[in-house]
């Protein structure tokens, strides 16, 4: 039998936090077919000689929003990702996924992008994630369900509970979708139209995802002052569920906060050991963060529609009430700059003591000119996270690292839109800076955290792991040079290190270059 690719001489991490093996490896119908030092060059098309190098499972993006940016549409190729070694990413988090779409249109998108504009030639889950295998994906893609598309496909943008007729229709439509292929549900109870979400729509909607064994992700119903209670929260959906959860980004954000993180990270292991409950968490270990405007302001103000929110706006009193609140709370948005997936947003690139000045206005006052002249899509990027919390996290045996960022071609990026500097370096950062410059992580364990950690929770049984009949998504990468090289000034710049990508059998990434594309795979859990 002739190889089709053979990986020599290298040093195999497993990705079970296991340490190296340093051994060969031959590959063959997009499989692990042979691991062991008796294989030879002749048996093999391909031979990589990885002398040197670490040679361990493609990296598994737990938490990728190239959904909620359009990514994985305008950018299917995925590039940025693939160049730091991902060769897995799981979109459909914070209540949003692309499908179901029954009324047809992504205005649910626009807390992240407002480029929505094309037409949808889907309905169900099923025929979405034919249309995005059409597409020829770089990476293997798979999708939870967002539970507010879910809701907005039932009851329209109607800020209220729930009725009981309504609940079965939104639980009829997630059985479906997730026999369709969806990996689970996902909540974003931070977002203002899904601030009306209660336990009870939760529980129910869990009850269906564990018939299939799925996936549920929270993103935390606040990030800040009332961090313990969000996860507290989750935590005593846990409990009453035992399902399989994931708090997606996991941080304590802004400064007056961060002496909260340990007590939660704290609650969660509490949880796990003392109540067997299943939760994990996943980081981009960045202090740069990036987020919808809307998840700073007081919560009371975001309720609700657009409509609504302008009426507030309007009313003096709130408006007075308004600022006393936001000047108590400086901190959380002083420094930060507005970016944009729009290439028309007046604020893009700009901070927000820039756009004060041009104003002639507070910091307050701007930000409240800024929400009624766009009250949609406002993204902002702000150093709000710590360096200590980080660190507590990556120690944690619950956390997952993921880079909670979108996909890219770097020919044609914009120079009026912005990127967060984890869309080309999550994983190259997480080597250089928490294992090679602090040992915070060893390699096996920080690879463990990138691969098998992630593939267990997603219960993906042929991947994250490098062992015989498993699918070969396989990274090969310089441990002495491995670099995140992006920054938020210059960030779609490939990182160092990594040398060859493969996917599903394939090279698609080799020496700078993707060679091959369109070799992803659509994930679902039958």
């Amino acid at each position: 039998m002739k190889y089709d690719i053979l990986i020599k001489n290298g040093a195999i991490f497993d990705g079970s936090g296991k340490e190296a093996l340093t051994s060969s490896l031959a590959v063959k119908n997009g499989k692990i077919c042979k691991i062991g030092n008796d294989i030879f060059d002749k048996e093999a098309s391909t031979v990589i000689d990885a002398k040197g190098k670490y040679v361990t499972p493609g990296f598994i993006d737990i938490n990728n929003s190239a959904d909620h940016y359009l990514g994985i549409i305008n950018n299917s190729g995925c590039w940025n990702l693939i160049s730091q070694g991902i060769t897995t990413i799981i979109m459909g988090h914070c209540g949003a996924s692309l499908a179901p779409l029954i009324k047809g249109n992504l205005n649910f998108l626009n807390h992240w992008s407002s480029d929505i504009n094309f037409n949808v030639n889907w309905d169900y889950v099923d025929e979405y994630l034919a249309y995005l295998q059409s597409l020829k994906p770089g990476v293997n893609v798979g999708t939870l369900i967002g539970w507010n598309t879910i809701r907005e496909n039932t009851v329209g943008k109607e800020f209220k509970p729930l009725t009981d007729e309504e609940l079965r229709s939104c639980l009829f439509l997630l059985k479906k979708s997730l026999q369709d292929g969806g990996l689970g549900v996902s909540f974003g109870l931070a977002y203002p139209n899904q601030k009306v979400v209660g336990s009870k729509e939760i529980i129910e909607a869990i009850k269906i995802v564990k018939k299939y064994d799925g996936l549920v992700s929270f993103h935390l119903r606040n990030e800040s002052e009332n961090i313990l209670e969000a996860v507290e929260e989750v935590i005593e959906i846990a409990k009453n569920t035992k399902a399989n959860i994931e708090i997606v980004h996991l941080k304590a954000y802004g400064q007056d906060n961060w002496s909260l993180y340990p007590m939660v990270l704290a609650k969660i292991q509490e949880a796990n050991e003392s109540f067997h409950t299943n939760i994990n968490f996943d980081i981009y270990p960045y202090e740069l963060t990036a987020e919808s405007l809307f998840l700073l302001l007081p919560e009371w103000l975001t309720i609700g529609d657009e409509n609504a929110l302008r009426r507030n706006l309007e009313n003096k009193d709130v408006r007075k009430n308004l600022l006393k609140i936001l000047k108590e709370k400086k901190k959380l948005y002083e420094n930060m700059f507005f970016v944009s997936s729009a290439s028309d947003f007046m604020f893009g690139g700009k901070t927000l003591k820039q756009i004060a000045k041009e104003f002639n206005l507070s910091l307050e006052e701007t930000l409240l000119k800024i929400i009624f002249l766009k009250p949609k899509e406002l993204i902002v990027y702000n150093l709000a996270v710590s360096i200590e919390n980080i660190i507590y996290s990556l120690k944690s045996p619950y956390c997952i690292v993921s880079s909670n960022s979108t996909s890219h071609n770097p020919d044609t990026i914009y120079s009026d839109r912005f990127i967060h500097p984890r869309a080309f370096g999550t994983f190259p950062k997480l080597f250089k800076n928490y294992v090679k410059d602090q040992p915070i992580l060893s390699f096996a364990l920080a690879i463990h955290k990138c691969t098998g950690l992630p593939a267990k929770k997603l219960g993906l049984k042929k991947k994250g792991i490098i062992k015989l009949e498993n699918d070969a998504d396989i990274v090969i990468w310089d441990p002495e040079t491995i670099e995140d090289m992006s920054s938020d000034k210059n960030p779609s710049i490939n990182p160092k290190g990594i040398e060859t990508v493969i996917i599903n059998g394939k090279i698609s990434f080799n020496k700078g270059q993707v060679v091959n594309q369109g070799l992803g795979k659509i994930l679902t859990l039958f």
